[in-house]
């Protein structure tokens, strides 16, 4: 009794010291929604001038909101691949929704509703994602030939590159921004998908901290041969059979 007492008393000093036009700020309610939820599993923002890869060497245009899979492991029953899905799919979410909207910035409530939709349906099994079928993948790391459009999009029809089925890695681009140069060149025939910047992680498979952005491809692309194809092979490149040298 003396809890809910203490609890009437706070609801009773916030309403006497607030405005009712205060109380109906929708910053107001929002915060106080949140207020303990899904901000605890977030990484901090990057500010944009620091957003960079220092092994890719690319300053990112689009900002990732990067995932704590420390704080989550302890809250949900998620593994590695699940939480680099729920990373992937909310980047995507906000990504089109900032677009959308010109710049304007989703409501702390809203984020809350988007963060545990995309919760559930990972958990359902649903990803944004889907996993090639072919059990030969040709992951073609795409970062070294930013700049160099008209020589990557050659690169991708490569006789020994279409081998396999063909997914690029970035660890400087969004998956919108892969999806734009695919459409540019014209590639969509080749069906080539994408391992962006938004599935990388400071995370590694067994969900402890590390000093960089890797991804495991191999829990990812689960029971496939993995050929990278790159000017050399980055070790933040997790999980690969094979490494084929381009230049």
């Amino acid at each position: 009794m003396k809890i809910i007492a203490l609890i009437l008393l706070g609801l009773n000093l916030v309403a006497c010291t607030s405005s009712p036009s205060q109380l109906k700020s929708s910053k107001q309610l929002d915060d106080m929604y949140i207020s303990g939820g899904t901000e605890q599993y977030f990484l901090a923002s990057l500010p944009h001038w620091i957003n960079f890869s220092t092994w890719a060497k690319c300053q990112r245009d689009e900002s990732v909101r990067y995932l704590n899979f420390s704080n989550i492991s302890k809250s949900y029953a998620l593994d590695y691949k699940q939480m680099i899905h729920i990373q992937h799919m909310w980047n995507r979410k906000m990504n089109a929704y900032t677009r959308s909207s010109g710049g304007s910035n989703v409501s702390l409530k809203d984020e809350s509703f988007i963060f545990n939709n995309i919760y559930a349906q990972v958990v359902g099994g649903s990803s944004d994602f889907i996993v090639p079928t072919f059990k030969n993948i040709s992951l073609i790391w795409i970062d070294p030939f930013i700049g160099q459009e008209k020589k990557l999009a050659k690169i991708l029809q490569r006789d020994d590159i279409l081998q396999g089925y063909p997914v690029v890695i970035s660890n400087c681009l969004s998956s919108y921004e892969i999806e734009a140069f695919i459409q540019k060149y014209e590639l969509e025939n080749l069906g080539v998908k994408s391992l962006p910047a938004e599935m990388f992680s400071l995370y590694n498979d067994s969900i402890m901290p590390q000093r960089e952005f890797t991804l495991y491809v191999n829990k990812i692309l689960d029971k496939k041969n993995i050929t990278l194809f790159g000017t050399y092979q980055p070790e933040q490149i997790k999980g690969v059979t094979k490494f084929i040298k381009i230049q």
